[in-house]
């Protein structure tokens, strides 16, 4: 069996309720994986916005959803009313990416647009082939979230209501694993998935810790521009950027590393 990650011991920073795809896929090539989440997921501070959209559902045109966190807590919220998609019966479906719009199918939805880059200027420039002058939008998003899709999705003539569904806290550390990841030596490679969780792994473990690590050899991965642009930020440049944002692509992208031994930013 192939196993280019044999004894690389790679840090996975993902939130507990997504890890188990990337720890599994990492595993299985070998890896010696620790996992240390640094992100989790709460419903907003109101769900106010949120009610008033979904008992207006029949003014809508589409439904857009940024992740699969924004369907699981929408849908949530929605049997919580008592209601179903059948309230939005008229309705199109737009997806950010691949993963979200598989969620949304393994709930019954038929997704009528995914864009071919997985980020939010992807899907705006997804639309740009759609007359939108007069659309009424539902964009479901997380707090603290960029607006450049509801910009441009507005500057195309549509009407947004952009509302949130969650919010990403910060997940504390056990003080045992830091305590253990702080004398176990250097990690072969961090696992970046959100800027997020580079923001809080970094918060957490102090950036010295990290930049000592990097000094002795220690490779980072990053999914997407957006978290390798945020990690530039706090002064790491990430060796592997997954330009596709799935996991199947971000682990594809590093055991191609390790076995090429090359920078990839493919």
């Amino acid at each position: 069996m192939n196993q280019p990650l044999l004894r690389k011991r790679i840090v996975v920073t993902r939130a507990l309720e997504q890890a188990q795809e990337l720890i599994s896929a990492l595993s299985s090539l070998g890896a010696d994986v620790v996992h240390i989440p640094t992100i989790r997921f709460a419903p907003p501070e109101s769900w106010t916005d949120c009610d008033e959209a979904i008992c207006k559902a029949s003014r809508y045109d589409w439904l857009i959803f940024t992740s699969t966190n924004g369907v699981d807590f929408f849908y949530s919220r929605m049997r919580e009313l008592g209601k179903d998609w059948g309230c939005f019966s008229d309705v199109k479906y737009a997806a950010v990416g691949v993963q979200t719009a598989e969620k949304l199918r393994q709930i019954g939805v038929r997704v009528d647009l995914v864009p071919d880059d997985f980020h939010a200027e992807g899907l705006a420039d997804a639309f740009s082939a759609i007359d939108l002058k007069g659309a009424r939008i539902l964009l479901l998003k997380p707090e603290k979230s960029s607006s450049t899709l509801a910009r441009g999705l507005a500057r195309a003539g549509a009407i947004v209501d952009a509302v949130t569904v969650y919010r990403t806290e910060a997940a504390p550390v056990e003080p045992a694993r830091l305590a253990h990841m702080l004398k176990s030596g250097s990690p072969d490679l961090l696992t970046f998935t959100s800027p997020s969780t580079a923001k809080n792994l970094i918060s957490q473990l102090g950036l010295d810790v990290v930049q000592q690590w990097l000094q002795s050899g220690c490779k980072v991965a990053a999914i997407g521009d957006v978290t390798a642009g945020a990690l530039s930020k706090l002064g790491i440049e990430a060796d592997i950027v997954a330009k596709k944002s799935t996991i199947h692509y971000l682990v594809n992208q590093i055991a191609e590393f390790f076995q090429n031994g090359k920078h990839t930013q493919e």
